[in-house]
């Protein structure tokens, strides 16, 4: 797989994140399904992705949105098995995604909590498409769809997926670094001008 990057200049490892859940709220919900994608200067980029059984139901409305159901997860490992390997993927490379800070690191978190495995944002550069986006575009739809759409005019497949929801967010952010000169081109320059 090629370097995904064309505008982002990388030094270090990053990782796309996205996780799909049961609910809106880390300290009730679940993960069901979790996916990063790691590049690293200079080398093809891995993945990393996996259904997880959350412990309980998936709530319809839930189903709605990633499409995946009781039964697709009946026979998954629970997070707590799949903490470990996570975080060692994930390593102590920066991170970015979609909602990232709103959302899904939220869930991690929460996760990894609850696994007792060890893994913390200190150290690590955190880059959120969503709120470049809206500082850069307010008259845009600023969720998921209106960015896939603006930046790399592609329609979302209809359910969420972890890993193309993932990949998507590298694309975005690399589209977005090449579109506003005002912005770093690095992660630890995206990173500063965020917090």
């Amino acid at each position: 797989m090629p370097q995904l990057f064309t505008h982002l200049q990388l030094s270090r490892p990053l990782a796309a994140l996205d996780v799909e859940t049961t609910g809106q709220s880390p300290t009730s919900d679940r993960i069901v399904e979790v996916a990063a994608v790691k590049f690293v200067p200079n080398t093809e980029w891995t993945r990393f992705t996996c259904r997880v059984n959350p412990g309980i139901s998936v709530p319809r409305a839930a189903t709605a949105v990633h499409g995946i159901t009781d039964a697709d997860v009946a026979g998954c490992l629970p997070f707590e098995a799949v903490a470990s390997p996570l975080a060692d993927f994930l390593g102590d490379a920066d991170l970015c995604g979609f909602d990232l800070r709103g959302f899904d690191l939220p869930f991690l978190v929460a996760e990894f909590a609850r696994a007792g495995v060890a893994f913390a944002l200190v150290g690590r550069c955190v880059v959120d498409v969503l709120p470049i986006f809206r500082r850069h575009e307010p008259m845009q739809q600023g969720d998921q769809k209106g960015t896939l759409k603006f930046y790399l005019n592609r329609n979302p497949i209809r359910r969420h997926r972890a890993i193309a929801d993932a990949i998507a967010a590298a694309a975005v952010l690399d589209a977005q670094v090449g579109r506003y000169a005002t912005l770093p081109r690095t992660v630890l320059g995206l990173h500063a001008l965020m917090t």
